[in-house]
């Protein structure tokens, strides 16, 4: 053993044990001097040690050398390896592609799989790296297929609130070429700028023709293009107007233009500041969507007997409401009904009626029950849903229930104020538990736009009871702004529906909560 005189460690006289190629075998003095002075700065002196020293270097740089040259060889080796792998590859992806189901796939099973590919509802303007434009990057089979199917183009959105991603003019325009029928969702917007706006809606205009649906949220400056569209819209089917602001409908008397649309059987249009006459081909209406006053609804409906579906929506009101003695409507083929104020009932009769939808609020609960009751018998129907929006309560939901046991779903949504909200749908909850309320219930849903405190135990304990009713409850939908359940709670509904519920819970899809009230499912308001 020898100690360094410099760090006081104990080296062991075996040079194998280190990093440096050893030279021949030195004698104990030498080795030791030579060890000293890699602990050190002292120079070596010429004698044995310098000499032992200089063979360890010329040993190890013809070692590195030599590792270096394997090094270099192993590189070129392993690059002629990745070379070889890659092209393999390559190959491997071709002819696996050759082999592809996909390229078995009829053209038309091909289209139909795109249609799946486009958004359910639009909110921005389409892009090109997104469907259905992207679909003619892949290859040229999938360009032509997407190219010869016109349903993939017939969607035209247009959103005047967001200038800087309007829709290129060679977009729409390519667009209308490769569409057979058009939908076009037109959204202006009045402080924004209104050229660009017009240039595309005019762009658009020259093929109304082809025009099936139109949602538009007209501006002061779209209004005078209206003109235009007279007598060419013989393909449109489904219509929804509203105006952006008070504004939009400054000094216009009425709108006419789609009074002449023969196959229009889908209508509706919401107000902003005011009532303006839209005159529409009332007696082929099969879909009425409308807000205005009470005694415009009247005339409508008198004169459109083929409804199948309506929302009345009482606006800009001064007239009062009609008397139970005033002559009743019959609109014999109505099937779904939504109505903003329950007065509206008092001389409606619908004998066909399926699903019906009332907006309550808070201190009418006997006008509601009342007036539904007395609706309910002149017409002589067994509707099969309900659907109480806005401030829905415990009492008058379970009334209208248990004296009316055909109604086998349940659609709740509420619109009112926070605290309310938690409070009507805790009563609920409890009410829903009694298992003497509705035993005929076979489907619940639950929503809300808003969010409130929910009462997520007991949700969970309502559902649960209801399934073990003698007439088990088979679905369940809750659709909630802010949905964040605790642990037991989604423990509790995974274990619900591995029993065979039918569960769709989550945060609140706007456009899922319009259907259940009726309401347009794109500018409709809730």
């Amino acid at each position: 053993m020898s100690r360094c005189s410099q760090c006081g460690e104990i080296t062991k006289l075996k040079t194998e044990d280190s990093n440096i190629v050893p030279g021949p075998v030195a004698d104990i003095t030498t080795t030791a001097r030579y060890l000293r002075l890699l602990c050190t700065n002292d120079p070596p002196l010429k004698g044995p040690v310098l000499a032992h020293i200089q063979d360890i270097v010329s040993k190890t740089r013809q070692r590195l050398a030599s590792l270096d040259t394997n090094i270099s060889d192993l590189r070129a080796q392993l690059m002629q390896l990745e070379d070889e792998r890659s092209l393999l590859s390559d190959s491997l992806q071709k002819n696996t592609a050759v082999t592809s189901p996909l390229r078995w796939i009829p053209p038309e099973v091909l289209a139909e799989i795109f249609t799946w590919t486009l958004p359910e509802h639009y909110e921005k303007p389409a892009r090109v790296d997104e469907c259905p434009w992207v679909l003619g990057h892949i290859c040229s089979r999938w360009r032509e297929i997407a190219l010869s199917t016109p349903s993939l183009w017939s969607f035209s959105f247009i959103a005047g609130v967001h200038p800087n991603r309007y829709p290129l003019l060679p977009m729409i325009e390519a667009q209308i070429q490769r569409a057979r029928t058009l939908r076009v969702h037109f959204m202006g917007c009045e402080t924004s700028h209104s050229s660009p706006q017009i240039e595309r809606f005019d762009l658009l205009s020259k093929h109304s023709e082809r025009w099936e649906e139109l949602s538009i949220q007209l501006t002061s400056a779209l209004v005078p293009r209206l003109s235009a569209l007279q007598g060419r819209l013989s393909s449109l089917r489904k219509l929804w107007v509203r105006w952006d602001n008070e504004d939009s409908d400054e000094g216009l008397e009425f709108v006419d233009c789609f009074e002449s649309a023969s196959s229009l059987v889908d209508a509706g249009f919401a107000g902003e500041s005011r009532f303006i006459p839209i005159l529409l081909p009332l007696h082929q209406l099969t879909v009425y969507r409308v807000d205005c006053p009470w005694k415009e609804h009247q005339e409508a409906l008198r004169a459109a007997p083929n409804l199948i579906e309506a929302r009345i929506n009482v606006m800009f009101q001064d007239d009062p409401w009609p008397n139970p003695s005033d002559t009743v409507i019959d609109m014999l083929h109505l099937r779904r009904l939504f109505v903003t104020d329950v007065n509206i009932l008092r001389i409606l009769r619908a004998p066909a009626l399926d699903g019906i939808g009332i907006d309550t609020a808070p201190g009418e609960e006997l006008d509601v029950t009342r007036e539904l009751d007395a609706f309910l018998v002149r017409s002589s129907c067994t509707p099969r849903r309900l659907c109480l929006s806005g401030s829905p309560e415990a009492t008058t939901t379970a009334a209208v229930l248990n004296k009316h046991i055909c109604i086998s779903s349940c659609v709740l949504v509420f619109d009112q104020a926070t605290r309310t909200s938690s409070t009507a749908f805790a009563g609920l909850m409890t009410m829903f538990t009694r298992a003497d309320t509705a035993p005929n219930l076979g489907e619940i849903c639950i929503g809300s736009h808003k969010p409130f405190a929910i009462n997520y135990s007991l949700l969970l304990k309502m559902v649960e009871s209801r399934r073990n009713a003698d007439r088990p409850l088979g679905e369940v939908t809750v659709l909630m702004s802010g949905w964040d359940p605790d642990p037991a709670t989604i423990v509790g509904f995974r274990a619900l529906e591995d029993a065979g519920l039918v569960l769709s819970v989550g945060t609140v899809d706007v456009n899922h909560l319009r259907s259940w009230k009726y309401t347009s499912p794109n500018f409709g308001v809730l």
